[in-house]
């Protein structure tokens, strides 16, 4: 059953070509279609208070790519948060960056320069008939036009909408100026070919640093006109979303990431997504997406969903997102639930802290995906859905089997969980009374309290699964760890 509104994600972000590509091809397809798919009606928005990303357990499974944030990263800042957070997540520094170095100043550039420190280009879209793997690109502060690589094939294209492709051992940077001040190297508008932000199709190993994405506009794009997507991947590879703020925007999700292979989101900052029901979600990953890693972001106050997950059939094969790592994210304060999974399948959702979402917290299911949401591992997150009197902390239909949540505090209005049958969820070791357990929910402070019943009351497997392993040893109840 589909839902109503929706439509082929090809269409929907304006990435189709003459020439589309299948799942895995060559060259730079379009992007297959999409929906953001939602089970049940909206609600209201509770009430709530903000915070950013803090730090969390350690997590079971590494993520790729490189290193932290830079100054123009935005500041996660916000109760339970110490500012500025660490990553919980140690995702390597970036290596590989072997090769010329460009720099984009919309003040004092000129796409006829050569692009170098002191004759820079005027705008990042002029990188498309120029950077190859090992490259990186500068952008200065100021305000920009969007962009889009893969409009057109590699270079030479006759344009620069060319596809621009890095290698695992040379990716290819495209960052703010880390010398420039926080929410100074601005993309505010619209590329060219569509109503997205920054959009990379058919694009691997492509690594997107420090940028705020707005809807404000530009001298030569009026306000409002992202209307499908803040940053979006398609059919790529290796990629890494990281430390990029997007606020504002409107269309499918701030971040989408579509038929992604082992794409690496880490450390952004998406709010104020607008839209409802088929829009508005903060992140969005679909298609036959596999290997995606969603690690440390802040994803609050958007018009529906926080992250949706759907694996959409009609797509193409397999019709199921798989082996996703959600993990150390807040997520909280969106229009509908905190996370939304349409066939998701063999993945984990750890140490993340859900509060105030106005619905569900963790929502599994099947609609549009070729099967149910099975086989997942929810371990050491903190749900907090208790001021949201319809709400559940996770709840699965019946399509949704074999998943397991322990190590969990599962707090809801309506009930911790709701499930059609035991078939859907295991469950061990959860603490579902919040009496006690955190330091302060009130304000948005989720950290174990000390002495409290979530400390050192967990355990390291269940049901053949792992837990992520408190620092300093033993096992904790919840997203972030009781540290003495």
């Amino acid at each position: 059953m589909r839902r109503g509104g929706d439509v082929a994600l090809a269409f929907a972000l304006g990435l189709a070509l003459a020439a589309s590509v299948v799942p895995g091809g060559a060259g730079c397809g379009g992007g297959g279609s999409g929906n953001g798919s939602s089970p049940g009606s909206d609600a209201s928005t509770p009430p709530g208070d903000g915070g950013g990303v803090s730090d969390g357990q350690g997590t079971s499974a590494d993520g790729p790519g490189g290193g932290g944030s830079d100054g123009s990263a935005p500041a996660n800042d916000g109760p339970g948060s110490s500012g500025d957070s660490a990553s919980a997540f140690d995702v390597g520094p970036i290596t590989g960056l072997n090769g010329a170095t460009y720099f984009v100043d919309d003040a004092k550039g000129s796409d006829a320069n050569p692009g170098t420190a002191t004759a820079p280009w005027k705008t990042l879209q002029k990188a498309g008939d120029t950077v190859k793997g090992g490259d990186t690109v500068t952008v200065r502060a100021g305000t920009y036009d969007g962009a889009i690589f893969g409009w057109d094939g590699p270079a030479p294209c006759g344009d620069t909408d060319c596809t621009i492709t890095g290698t695992a051992a040379h990716p290819i940077l495209l960052q703010a100026d880390p010398a420039a001040a926080a929410g100074k190297v601005v993309i505010a508008s619209k590329n060219k070919r569509t109503a997205i932000g920054l959009s990379f199709v058919g694009c691997d190993y492509v690594f997107v640093r420090g940028f705020t994405v707005t809807n404000g506009g530009t001298a030569a794009t009026p306000a409002g006109s992202i209307t499908k997507a803040g940053i979006a991947v398609a059919k790529s590879t290796g990629n890494r979303l990281d430390a990029n703020l997007v606020d504002g925007v409107a269309g499918i999700g701030g971040i989408l990431v579509d038929f992604g292979t082992n794409v690496l989101v880490t450390g952004n900052e998406v709010r104020n997504v607008q839209g409802t029901n088929t829009t508005g979600h903060g992140m969005y990953v679909s298609g036959g997406s596999t290997g995606v890693q969603v690690l440390d972001n802040a994803i609050h106050d958007n018009g529906y969903v926080g992250l949706h997950v759907n694996g959409d059939a009609s797509e193409g094969a397999p019709g199921v997102v798989t082996n996703l790592l959600v993990a150390g994210n807040r997520i909280y304060e969106n229009g509908q639930n905190g996370i939304n999974a349409d066939g998701l399948q063999g993945s984990r959702i750890e140490n993340n802290v859900l509060y105030a979402n106005a619905r569900n917290g963790i929502e599994l299911y099947r609609i549009d995906a070729s099967g149910g949401s099975t086989g997942n591992v929810i371990v050491n997150d903190s749900i907090d859905q208790s001021m949201v009197a319809s709400g559940y902390a996770i709840a699965l239909d019946a399509a949704s089997t074999g998943n397991v949540a322990f190590d969990d505090v599962l707090l809801g209005g309506a009930g911790p969980t709701s499930v059609a049958s035991a078939a859907n969820l295991a469950t061990s070791t959860n603490l579902t009374d919040a009496t006690g357990v955190f330091v302060d929910p009130a304000k948005g402070d989720y950290t174990l309290a000390p002495g409290g019943p979530g400390q050192g009351t967990g355990v390291g497997t269940f049901a053949g699964k792992s837990a992520p392993g408190a620092p300093g040893g033993g096992f904790d109840i919840g997203a972030f760890a009781f540290v003495p």
